[in-house]
Parts: structure tokens; sequence; C-alpha cells
């Protein structure tokens, strides 16, 4: 889906989705995940999932509105703290709401280090926007020393 955000032509069939841990924050989850009527793909019972993202784990979920990932922990070296990505994320408002978005630098490096092929095929499209980006931004900065 942060592919998608930053203009991606590839859709998903889900939505990754990192929070931040801690009893309180996983708390809150487990209340949405009760009112989107999520069923643990592992059919484990919600309490074992909490238990089991409470220890850096992860789950995948379906729900009524749709299949997401959850993840306290990214599985890749690099700077991927709930905290570091947020610093860095772009923000956007869906529906009334305000989320926030792994930064394309982000989601490149973390697709390089997955390894998997789905990854791997949306390297090229990502680095290319990225690419398109940086040429918008001096083209930016260029019109506005010109004036």
């Amino acid at each position: 889906m942060a592919g998608t955000l930053h203009g991606s032509r590839f859709t998903t069939d889900d939505v990754d989705v990192l929070v931040r841990g801690g009893k309180r924050n996983l708390d809150r989850l487990g209340g949405l995940l009760v009112g989107l009527q999520a069923r643990d793909t592992r059919r484990r019972p919600l309490e074992k999932v909490m238990a089991d993202l409470a220890e850096g784990g992860s789950a995948r979920f379906r729900t009524r509105l749709g299949a997401f990932d959850v993840l306290t922990e990214v599985p890749s070296e690099g700077d991927f703290t709930f905290a570091a990505l947020a610093r860095r994320a772009s923000r956007v408002e869906i529906a009334g709401h305000q989320l926030m978005v792994a930064a394309l630098d982000d989601l490149i490096a973390m697709k390089e280090q997955a390894h998997r092929v789905k990854d791997l095929a949306r390297l090229p499209e990502l680095r290319r926007i990225k690419e398109l980006l940086q040429e918008r931004s001096r083209h930016r900065t260029r019109d506005k020393r010109a004036n």
C-alpha cells in the first residue's frame, strides 16, 4: 500500500501495518481488531496473537474491510524501528484519518532486504518514482532561484 501511495501502479491485496509495541498500544490494537471482526489466518485466538505481538511477532488478519498484516518489528537490518520509520514517514489523510506511510527510501531498502521475488519485481518502478521526484524537486529549486 505504501508503494501505491507513493505512485506505484502495482496494487496489493493487503496492508502491512507496523505498530508501536507496549501494553497500552497493543490493547488499543486489540480493540480495533475486535471492531473489524479480525480473524487470524493461522486461526489463533486473539489473546495468543496479542501475546505474540507483545514479544515482537507478527500476525496476518482477514477483516470485514480486507486483509492486513501487523508487525511490531521490521525484519530487516538497518534503522527500521517504529520511532525511526515514523520520523521519516510521509503523512497522508485517508477517509479523514491521518496516517503515516513509510518513506520511499525506507520502502525501497526494506524491499531490497526482503529478497522476495514480488518485492524485487517492484524495485525498478519504485526507484524510477524516486528519480522522478528528485528531478521535480531540482526543477522547483531552480525555478525558485530564477524568480
